[in-house]
């Protein structure tokens, strides 16, 4: 019964035009301005990630094309909006894999072969937009916390 009741209330919002990403009112988000990690376990990712996105800025698979990066990146933002990009840090590598990945301090990478096997503008835009989703709701903080609990928990 309550299965068959959350999948009406879900079909009703999505039918009234709700948002996949639950509204945190009055809370910072990531892609916000002057959001600061929460807790020393988001601090430690961002840190680790600064580091890593020093490696990316000096790799040799960085695109440096700025034509095409700053396509991407305004495709981006016609997806999460504007105000939000802005956060985001769009590094294209030179890989032959189909796949995008965001770091929760705001460093997207977008791989060669994504750009290569996209259909069209909407596919490449859907596709970043996930990631930043990741980003924007700290999916990978959580899995963080997650996994460093102790399996009795």
């Amino acid at each position: 019964m309550k299965r068959w009741l959350n999948s009406i209330l879900m079909t009703a919002a999505v039918a009234l035009g709700a948002t996949a990403l639950p509204a945190k009112p009055l809370e910072l988000l990531p892609s916000h301005a002057g959001y600061q990690p929460k807790d020393a376990l988001e601090k430690g990712l961002w840190l680790e990630m600064d580091q890593a996105e020093q490696q990316v800025r000096v790799s040799k698979f960085l695109i440096e094309d700025p034509e095409l990066n700053a396509y991407v990146k305004s495709v981006l933002c016609r997806a999460v909006g504007i105000e939000k990009c802005g956060s985001a840090r769009v590094y294209l590598i030179r890989t032959p894999q189909f796949n995008a990945a965001m770091a929760p301090n705001g460093m997207m990478l977008v791989w060669s072969g994504l750009l290569l096997r996209a259909r069209n503008e909407a596919e490449l835009a859907t596709v970043l937009a996930h990631e930043f989703a990741h980003f924007e709701m700290q999916h990978s903080c959580s899995r963080s916390a997650m996994s460093r609990q102790s399996p009795m928990q």
